[in-house]
């Protein structure tokens, strides 16, 4: 009985130390999974300060070795480490050390984050983490490296320090400080920025920029840089107070680049030198390109071309210049007060154009030079001098087309009188007016269509259409040919009379020095009115003095009621008398028909002379 209560008492005694052991074995566990796991679920509410190089012995609690994989979730997101060590410090201060990876997977869908780099420090709730070494982050298409960054996952903010080096896609850059906001995306750079623009096509050179600061949003694409901003591209430079960027929707492209402040840019060429001078420049590619397409320019515009031996200036408040998609020039455009300026740098000769849009295309080398509001253009050189509504000029070929309101200035060029127009001085000034005019420079030769009109002191043109060729001595016109003359009485310069001729058209002969107009004729001087099928105007020798005129062909003389027919006839200039010839016949409604050989009318004293060349020569006279 004894034995068996002994035996009961045993198994009891077993039982319990076998309870014993499995309870400690379960604390002791629990204890190892405590000390283990449970401190990368707890993390330090508060702030830390940034980790020592140093790692003194005093501040080490724990250390891993191998850490593969730590997960955390809850209110603070999923994120997974990897690293070689893991160290535990005081106060709730954690260290990662060696090839550390971190994938942080965000409060929201699509803000994922990757973080690579030799060490971290972060606190237990994960709300400071510091990383150093090569440190690299990627995030939305944001790629960048850097020396140290520090990351407050509290308020989703990123700060970098050292060499930064980001990439957007095509838009790449560098700087020593970098900030950036993950809720709000907005990145901030600062100290020596520098951004590059990769080109469409890799044959092209990329543009790079420079500035002290750089403000980016990504949700509006848009960016700023502050202080001394520098554009390079290949030999291609610039340079502005401020610049602003717009990038495409998914970053890809530049939508468009702002400059302002004092804008400066060179661009050399092949044959050329370019400058560009203006408050404010506007760079616009074309669509999802990086090929620029404008350069709008506004606010004291300058823009000049030098090549071998021509400077071309362009200078207004606004200026644009268009590219096509190769990069070459297509169109200048300048508006408000522009003014074009050509120089021949051998030569010095010089063009100049105003107006308040001048367009420069250069498919066609057109330079169109418009004004508006009734305000007339402006296009001349040393001795010409041409104003119109709207004006085209051929810059290679020296060929002008205006319109609206012509008028035309000829100064004289001092030279010897055998290169004169025609009968036109070449030491007086000579004037034109139409509706329309063709120019050309360099051929020294124009065309004066609708309502046209040219003079030069006494002499004056009108007719539908006047031609003129300079160094050939040409001159023609027709249409209602109107040519007025001047006559002065060298005894009595006070009176001047007018001698107009009416015809169908005019030429004028150089190996003659005549000009002639072909029918019907018409001449009006004094009171008298002549009419023939043709005239010439006869000058004296190879001047431009006029000396008389002749008419031919039906020649009727006409005063008042008294009227006079012949064959022909001529208006002696310096006597002031006019000769009927070829069986002359005066019908006079006092004195009936008088018949003769010869009429001569004297304007000065108002006598008609008749003479008779028979046997018996008479001659009478007729006081009127």
């Amino acid at each position: 009985m004894i034995a068996i209560k002994r035996k009961k008492e045993f198994i009891w005694l077993f039982l319990l130390r076998y309870v014993s052991i499995v309870a400690f074995l379960v604390i002791l566990g629990s204890v190892i999974y405590y000390l283990l796991f449970s401190e990368a679920r707890k993390r330090l509410a508060g702030p830390i300060s940034p980790p020592s190089s140093s790692k003194p012995e005093n501040f080490l609690v724990e250390q891993q070795i191998g850490l593969k994989f730590v997960e955390f979730r809850g209110d603070r997101g999923r994120i997974e480490i990897k690293a070689e060590r893991h160290i535990a410090l005081k106060e709730g201060v954690y260290r990662l050390e060696g090839k550390v990876a971190i994938h942080d997977f965000g409060r929201r869908q699509g803000l994922e984050t990757w973080i690579s780099c030799d060490e971290a420090q972060y606190d237990q709730d994960w709300r400071l983490v510091i990383f150093s070494g090569q440190v690299r982050v990627k995030r939305q298409g944001l790629d960048f490296e850097a020396d140290k960054v520090i990351y407050r996952r509290e308020d989703e903010f990123l700060e970098a320090h050292g060499l930064v080096k980001f990439i957007f896609k095509k838009l790449s850059g560098e700087a020593r400080v970098l900030t950036y906001s993950l809720r709000e995306e907005k990145l901030n750079l600062q100290e020596g920025v520098k951004i590059k623009l990769e080109p469409e096509d890799t044959r092209q050179l990329p543009l790079n920029i420079e500035a002290q600061a750089l403000v980016f949003d990504r949700r509006e694409r848009r960016g700023r840089l502050e202080g001394q901003v520098h554009l390079f591209q290949g030999n291609n430079f610039g340079e502005a107070d401020w610049a602003e960027l717009l990038l495409s929707e998914d970053e890809q492209f530049l939508r468009y680049l702002e400059l302002g402040g004092i804008v400066r840019g060179r661009v050399k060429g092949r044959a050329y030198d370019s400058s560009l001078n203006a408050s404010f420049l506007r760079i616009r590619p074309f669509l999802n390109s990086n090929r620029i397409h404008a350069l709008e320019a506004e606010g004291n515009c300058q823009l000049e071309i030098t090549s071998a031996n021509e400077k071309i200036s362009f200078a207004a408040a606004k200026l644009k210049i268009l590219f096509n998609r190769w990069g070459g020039l297509r169109e200048i455009i300048t508006q408000e007060q522009a003014v074009w300026n050509r120089r021949n740098l051998d030569s010095g000769h010089e063009q100049v154009a105003r107006a308040e849009t001048i367009i420069y295309y250069e498919e066609r080398k057109h330079l169109l030079i418009s004004n508006f509001q009734n305000k007339k253009a402006y296009l001349g050189e040393k001795n010409v001098s041409i104003m119109a509504a709207e004006m085209t000029l051929n810059v290679e070929t020296q060929d002008l087309e205006a319109r609206e309101e012509v008028q035309l200035i000829l100064e004289p060029e001092r030279k010897e009188e055998k290169e004169r127009a025609g009968f036109l001085s070449s030491d007086k000034p000579l004037f034109g007016f139409a509706e329309v005019l063709y120019y050309s420079f360099g051929e020294n030769r124009l065309i004066l269509e609708e309502k046209a009109r040219l003079w030069q002191e006494d002499f004056s043109i009108e007719a539908a259409r006047i031609f003129l060729a300079f160094d050939q001595r040409e001159i023609k016109a027709s249409g209602e040919v109107r040519m007025i003359v001047i006559r002065r009485d060298q005894k009595k310069l006070s009176q001047a009379r007018q001698v107009i001729i009416i015809s169908s058209q005019m030429n004028y002969w150089p190996d003659k020095n005549q000009l002639n107009f072909e029918g019907p004729c018409e001449m009006f001087f004094a009171d008298y009115n002549v009419r023939a099928e043709k005239m010439m105007i006869n000058f004296k020798g190879d001047s431009s003095e006029l000396e008389r005129i002749e008419s031919t062909g039906g020649v009727r003389v006409a005063k008042d009621l008294i009227v006079a027919l012949g064959q022909s006839g001529f208006y002696e200039w310096e006597k002031d008398i006019f000769v009927l010839i070829g069986k002359p016949v005066l019908e006079d409604p006092e004195q009936g028909s008088i018949r003769g050989d010869k009429l001569t009318f004297n304007l000065a004293e108002g006598r008609i002379l008749v003479e008779n060349q028979g046997r018996e020569r008479s001659i009478s006279i007729i006081k009127k």
